[in-house]
């Protein structure tokens, strides 16, 4: 699990994103081989994954969380399993069923970057 480089400050984040649009928009305009919309469309996943972390974390300080806690993955594909505070409201049948095969359950998450507090997998980016 990664984390950024350094906190950043909101306005760190503000002329890292003035940046990052102002030159997409220049290239969108300048590049004449490539279509202006697709241009955008790959640049705005850049400026998401590179942004997206750093607002978090952000967050997560002004929130009063500690840094420490706080990690993100940059595997793409992680296995979210079934929760045990479902599991237990099931009829019983249904309920051993799961429980004796809760490897085999479990939701797959495809995202760029996961977020994690305590190791604990929280929301995808």
């Amino acid at each position: 699990m990664t984390m950024p480089n350094t906190p950043a400050t909101r306005e760190e984040l503000i002329r890292s994103y003035d940046l990052l649009v102002g030159g997409i928009e220049d290239e969108a305009m300048e590049d004449e081989d490539r279509v202006y919309g697709d241009i955008i469309r790959a640049a705005k996943g850049k400026l998401v994954e590179s942004l997206t972390p750093h607002i978090i974390q952000l967050a997560w300080q002004e929130a009063g969380g500690s840094l420490d806690r706080l990690s993100f993955g940059d595997v793409k594909t992680y296995k979210v399993p079934v929760q045990s505070n479902y599991v237990d409201r099931l009829p019983d049948e249904i309920r051993n069923y799961i429980n004796a095969r809760k490897d085999k359950h479990f939701y797959r998450a495809k995202v760029d970057r996961h977020v994690f507090i305590d190791g604990m997998f929280i929301m995808g980016i």
